[in-house]
């Protein structure tokens, strides 16, 4: 005879452990899975005024400059359009490293004279996307050392 296991189901509820609404985040952050760093929070860390990107397709090269980043993409102001599903390289500096990854572009629009576009890392290496994530550690410590 094989005894049935027990599921979750069987367990009691603890008594006042209920939750009486759905959780919904109050701000983007919350629905992003990694958060951006806007450019002047960059600038500020490493102390310099901009943060050049180099874009390359499969004809050119664009330099446009850094305006936000995070752990999966960046987004970048550009003088060249590229389109959405494009495929790029791309590389800046981010302190003293040198971070080279694939790209694709999500989003690409007009703004004055010049593009915004948005690029999602693509097989970033895991030590690039490591100083991307201790860059963002060390804006959270700074930040908590201010308080």
């Amino acid at each position: 005879m094989s005894k049935e296991k027990p599921s979750w189901d069987d367990i009691p509820s603890i008594e006042g452990l209920e939750v009486d609404y759905d959780y919904t985040p109050e701000s983007l952050e919350g629905k992003r899975r990694y958060v951006r760093m806007e450019i002047n929070e960059l600038t500020y860390m490493f102390e310099v005024t901009e943060i050049v990107v180099i874009i390359a397709d499969e004809s050119r090269q664009i330099k446009g400059k850094m305006n936000d980043l995070s752990q999966s993409g960046i987004s970048v102001i550009i003088p060249k359009q590229l389109t959405k599903d494009q495929h790029v390289k791309l590389g800046f500096m981010l302190g003293r490293k040198k971070i080279v990854s694939n790209g694709l572009v999500r989003h690409a629009r007009t703004m004055g004279s010049e593009y915004l576009v948005g690029i999602e890392f693509i097989d970033m290496e895991v030590s690039m996307k490591g100083c991307i994530a201790e860059t963002y550690a060390a804006k959270v410590l700074e930040k908590s050392h201010k308080m």
